[in-house]
């Protein structure tokens, strides 16, 4: 189509100049690059100051959901709690990594990559000094009672992270 620029990104460097966007997003992308940490820089390094940074994916630490291997089973479930745990005391800006899913029947997220968490995500955004304008623990409209619950600290069990950031 005339007038839709496309550049191609090499998988470390948006080939764009610095802080020249004001609004940079992913919509679950983060699990499937190679270094979430780089890539996060990237958008922040676009974005102009006061712009706003959308990050939307999976909570791999999740114990509330099933869709995935890294979120299912009580084994799996327990083991996801206690590295949120130690994610929130440490306020850790780790992306752990985890094995693709090779299946005959590719089911969502199966070639991610990387364990996405709200914690991870919230202390790189922290690191940047960035403002925290909206999130939640979902991705779509939800009922009255995981609304409240939304706004509360147990927001970092469900299964989405959804943020919204300004830059200063």
């Amino acid at each position: 189509h005339k007038g839709i620029v496309c550049e191609k990104y090499d998988g470390n460097t948006f080939p764009f100049d610095d802080a020249i966007f004001d609004l940079v997003g992913s919509i679950n992308v983060l699990e499937h690059t190679d270094d979430p940490k780089l890539f996060l820089d990237e958008e922040y390094r676009i974005l102009k100051s006061g712009g706003h940074l959308v990050v939307i994916c999976p909570n791999f630490l999740s114990v509330t959901n099933n869709y995935h291997k890294q979120t299912r089973g009580i084994l799996q479930k327990m083991e996801n709690l206690a590295h949120l745990i130690m994610s929130i005391l440490t306020r850790s800006t780790t992306f752990r990594k985890m094995e693709m899913t090779i299946s005959q029947h590719f089911q969502p997220d199966d070639d991610a990559v990387n364990i996405t968490n709200p914690i991870a995500i919230k202390s790189w955004a922290d690191s940047k000094s960035l403002k925290l304008v909206y999130s939640s623990a979902f991705q779509v409209e939800k009922g009255k009672m995981l609304s409240l619950i939304d706004k509360t600290p147990l927001s970092v069990f469900f299964g989405s992270c959804f943020f919204v950031f300004q830059k200063n």
